[in-house]
Formats: structure tokens, sequence, C-alpha cells
């Protein structure tokens, strides 16, 4: 009989250790799938960390209009960095305790100078639709760039001045606060320019935090005989400055990179904008099917006109589902394999290609503002 109670015991202890393997693997394999976003969603650059938050969201979600790929309900985690380095890195620390190591990444390329290599060192994967511009860390494989660099978008538009408008004397003022952005493209543009024989007449930097962008832009248009101006900043200090212009009677051509293409641009800017030139990796019209499809769809779930950040963030959404999807692995070392095997994403407006690198090959847009509205040149 004692034999027979320590067999039962032994059992009884063997099924408790068997049930108890059991739970822990199925709580291992609930274990949420986290998904970080990283932006500013208040402040002065806000239309875009919202938009491309609102675009990666609807990619992720279970709607008719998310993007394809079967993967579990993800945990999204989003995360405010003002466009300050300091409140990006902040986050992105947030999101690493949090258990969250796959992050997109939707904010001006001077705000994620600390962040994108802390993230790097630390093992999370980054992907990125908006930094355009060398960072510290962009060339690890865990670092996933989807736009074009900003020195391509400065010499598409010199090439616009001098051969579409025949402006060869412009004028150049930026946003110190996203510097490396400004002078990527400041350097991309003014080669090009020089080239083509063209003569930057003066270069101006301000400070959005502080206010006033437009102060003085008139005088010192009129005062270099300037035929054209490139503005190098977010869609309200853009807006002001074209006001001013338009205020103060100084008619000159105004050519502008994606950063102030959102809708508020137009919103804000009204008459001063129209005729205003630009150059973007997205369709600002959502001309053909899908675009159109999606637009309508984004301002269902929004009530707002889609931006081309809405459209960057839909675009990296999307990019993720497929990878997601493509295994079971989830870890960051695992994803980013999947994204640069797969290689060639077909997404709504074309194709996002990536070499081995982790380097991205994609169209680009030229547009004016006409009627109220982006209208596509090219």
């Amino acid at each position: 009989m004692k034999a027979s109670g320590e067999r039962a015991g032994a059992s009884v202890i063997l099924g408790c250790c068997v049930l108890a393997l059991s739970f822990l693997l199925a709580s291992c394999a609930r274990a949420p799938l986290r998904i970080g976003f990283v932006g500013p969603l208040t402040g002065s650059s806000s239309a875009i960390g919202i938009g491309c938050r609102n675009g990666l969201l609807m990619a992720l979600g279970d709607s008719p209009a998310a993007a394809l790929g079967k993967i579990p309900k993800p945990d999204i985690i989003v995360m405010d960095d003002r466009n300050d380095p300091d409140a990006c890195l902040e986050a992105f620390k947030e999101l690493k305790r949090s258990g969250c190591e796959l992050v997109v990444l939707g904010t001006p390329s001077h705000a994620a100078t600390l962040a994108v290599p802390w993230a790097i060192a630390n093992g999370m994967l980054v992907i990125s639709p908006t930094i355009s511009s060398p960072i510290a860390g962009d060339d690890s494989g865990l670092f996933i760039r989807g736009s074009l660099p900003s020195s391509a978008f400065g010499e598409a538009l010199a090439r616009a001045a001098v051969e579409r408008f025949r402006a060869l004397k412009i004028g150049i003022i930026g946003d110190s606060r996203n510097a490396s952005y400004v002078d990527a493209l400041y350097k991309g543009f003014a080669l090009e320019y020089d080239r083509l024989g063209g003569k930057v007449a003066f270069d101006r930097s301000f400070d959005s935090t502080s206010g006033e962008p437009e102060a003085g832009i008139a005088e010192l248009v009129r005062a270099k005989a300037c035929d054209g101006l490139l503005v190098i900043a977010g869609s309200t200090d853009a807006a002001l400055i074209a006001k001013e212009l338009e205020r103060s009677r100084a008619k000159v051509q105004l050519f502008l990179p994606p950063w102030p293409l959102t809708p508020d641009l137009i919103d804000n800017g009204g008459r001063a904008v129209e005729g205003a030139f630009a150059a973007s990796t997205v369709d600002l019209s959502f001309s053909g099917a899908a675009g159109e499809a999606f637009a309508k769809a984004y301002f269902g779930e929004y009530g707002e006109k889609p931006s081309f950040t809405s459209m960057f963030g839909y675009e990296s959404g999307a990019i993720l589902r497929v990878a997601l999807a493509a295994g079971s692995d989830y870890s960051p070392e695992a994803v980013k394999r999947r994204i640069h095997a797969i290689g060639s994403f077909r997404v709504l407006q074309g194709t996002i290609a990536f070499d081995a690198e982790g380097k991205v090959t994609r169209t680009m847009f030229l547009f004016t503002i006409e009627n109220g509205a982006f209208k596509r040149i090219d």
C-alpha cells in the first residue's frame, strides 16, 4: 500500500508540474506583440507626428483599410517627443523598460539625434519614415530608413528652380530646431544650384520655439533682389513666412521640401501659398484608386484629410506587418532580417525597396499648390 501511495503521490506531483509547464508556455505564447511609436504630438511640428501615428494605427488595425498580413493584435504604445532630442531619448528608454523593442519613429531628424544611436546600441529595431538626414547609428541594420536622403530633395528643388522657373537668385530660410535636416537639404540644394548657374543670395536661420520666423523676411528678399525663397521649416512657420511675403507684396517664388507639406499648410497659408513648388515621396493629391481609397478611409477614421506623414505612417506599418507575418520570431534581429530578405514592398503609391544595407529606393513626386490643393506635376 505504501509503494502504491508513493506512486500516486508521484503521479500527482508530475501532473502538477506538467500543468504548471503548460500554463507557463501558454503565458509565454500569449505575451503581447508590442510596437512603439515616437513622434511630436504637441508643439509646432505636431502635424508630422499626429499624421504618422494615425497612419500607423490604421495599417496595424483590424479594419478593412488595414495593411495586409495576419499578425497577433499588437499592443501599440504611443509616445510624444515634442520634437525634442532629450524627450525622444527618454521615450525610447521608457519603451525599452516596458519591453517594447520594435519602434516606428515619426519625428524630425534633429529630434532623433540622441535616441537612434541609443536604441541601436540597446538592440531595438527602429523604422523611420521621416528621418532623411544622416544620423549616428543609421548605418546599422537595425535602423530602417523609409525616406530618401534630405540632399535628394534639395537637388530636385535646385533643378526645378533653374530649369522650370529660371529663378537664379534664391534666399534660404531654415528652422534651427531641425538643424541636421536643414543643413543636409541646404547642402544638396546649394551644390546643385551652383552647378546649374544659380546663386544663393542669403541663408538665414530661426528658432521655431521663439516665434516670428517671418520677421524681416520681406525686406531681406527685396534687399537681395531674390526671385525665389526656399523655406525649410514646418507647416506653421512656412505659412507665416508666406503670409508675410503676401502682406508685404514681396513677390517671390516659394520652394518647399517635404517637411511643411501637411494639409494645415494650405489651411493656414491660404492664398499666400498658392503657386508654391514642392517635392515629396508621397503623392500629395492621393490620385489613383488606391490613393483615393486611402484618403477616404483616413477621413472616415479621423475626420480630416491625410497628410504625407499619414501615408508615411501607413507605409511603415505595412512594411512592419508584412515582416511580422512572415515568421513567428518577433525579436528586433529577426524582423530586421525578414525586412532585408523581402527587400521590396508594394505599398499604396508604388514600391519601396531596401538594399542589403537598408538604403531605400522610391519615387519622388513634384507638386504645386493650386486652388487650395496640392497638384501633382510629375
